[in-house]
């Protein structure tokens, strides 16, 4: 089967984050159970992903508005690259989001009636503001009517596609996924370094809450606590806010902002953390999360994941209120305690290995392609829904 994803942007130091992630670590598994792939994205003109080994056409974008940091990106030849996909047979894959490149390509789609999967990444929630409001009139609902399958991740993910106009019955909830790195000495490290590196790895915006982070890190360091606090991800409009409170207070040097780092490298460095930490509200299901997981690497989140609860009944995770308090506790009880560090890490990655195997997630999506091949243009085909209903039934009892 040959198969196409279709991502926003690309670029050296990943701003656009979890959808990028996502896409490559779907794209490699679907290529190693022997399907055909190729990657469309817009392109900063910087990074090389020829290690990936996948087939991609990346476009260079230019800006046409300021107003909204991704959404003013465009990329024309995105959409010459998609329809030419179509002729040698591709299925599309569109990892979507209010932008000029994932929703006109969606609407190409619908327009040469050609199925297609939408994968909104929680990015297509209601947003009352004006500017929204009108985007959404002019391409957001008429590309989620029109699609053959949309994945949401969690349940309040799709209530939000739901109050954005998509039917129930068109909404397949699946997991994210990761590849499951081979065991490795880290799993056994705790308390062997003696000074500890808490590491907050993400886009540095208010949804990720890195303010919250740099409390409690100041906090820490105030009590003695033996430990450097690091900040890693690129400016996702909260970088002047965070060098601003760092000038104001920085541990005396030991809360440092390192950087935005490239996707290639995100997990060797949440691999060498002694506690990774996102203390982010309203998020749907982070990627770096499951890649903390993935390696051992024991993980504090808050009540504002929508998968903390899972993670919680798991023991996957560490989970705390969303307040400067409740994450110091968190953090103090971990960095005192090498042992607990070392189960915590173990068990988040046997359950990270039995949920979120990227494996898994790439058989669900071969199966969806295939009803797509099968019929494109079917969406309100009895068979449709019937198979849709069974996906759903298989994620929730997964």
């Amino acid at each position: 089967m040959k198969i196409v994803h279709v991502v926003t942007y690309i670029s050296e130091k990943n701003e656009f984050g979890g959808p990028v992630s996502v896409a490559l670590t779907q794209l490699r598994a679907l290529q190693e159970r022997g399907h055909t792939v190729r990657l469309i994205a817009g392109w900063d003109g910087v990074i090389d992903l020829s290690e990936t080994g996948i087939d991609q056409r990346l476009v260079p974008v230019r800006r046409i508005t300021s107003r909204s940091r991704f959404g003013g990106l465009f990329a024309p030849r995105v959409f010459l690259e998609l329809v030419r996909a179509l002729r040698e047979g591709y299925v599309p894959h569109i990892h979507v989001a209010r932008d000029l490149i994932t929703l006109p390509s969606a609407r190409i789609l619908a327009a040469l009636s050609k199925g297609y999967v939408l994968q909104p990444h929680g990015m297509i929630a209601e947003d009352r503001r004006p500017p929204a409001r009108v985007f959404d009139t002019l391409m957001t609902r008429k590309s989620i009517r029109k699609a053959e399958f949309i994945l949401c991740l969690t349940d309040a993910d799709k209530m939000g596609i739901i109050r954005t106009g998509a039917k129930e019955r068109d909404i397949t909830q699946i997991n994210n996924g990761v590849r499951i790195p081979g065991p490795t000495t880290g799993l056994d490290y705790a308390g062997e370094r003696g000074h500890l590196n808490v590491l907050f790895l993400a886009r540095i915006s208010p949804r990720k809450n890195v303010a919250l982070f740099v409390r409690a890190a100041q906090s820490l360091v105030a009590e003695g606590v033996d430990a450097t606090f690091s900040i890693v991800g690129p400016d996702g409009g909260g970088l002047d806010e965070l060098r601003g409170s760092l000038k104001a207070n920085d541990g005396n040097g030991r809360i440092v902002y390192e950087g935005a780092l490239e996707g290639a490298k995100v997990l060797d460095r949440v691999r060498d953390a002694d506690i990774y930490v996102l203390p982010s509200i309203n998020e749907p299901f982070p990627m770096s999360v499951l890649e903390a997981l993935s390696v051992g690497t024991p993980v504090v989140v808050t009540t504002g994941c929508q998968i903390s609860d899972q993670l919680s009944a798991s023991n996957a995770a560490v989970v705390c209120e969303p307040t400067v308090d409740s994450l110091v506790d968190a953090i103090k009880h971990l960095a005192a305690s090498p042992d607990e560090r070392v189960a915590l890490g173990n068990s988040g990655r046997a359950y990270c290995t039995r949920a979120f195997n990227i494996d898994d997630v790439a058989g669900e999506l071969a199966g969806i392609y295939q009803l797509i091949e099968r019929g494109s243009g079917t969406k309100r085909g009895s068979f449709r829904r019937r198979q849709t209903a069974s996906l759903n039934d298989q994620a929730r009892s997964g």
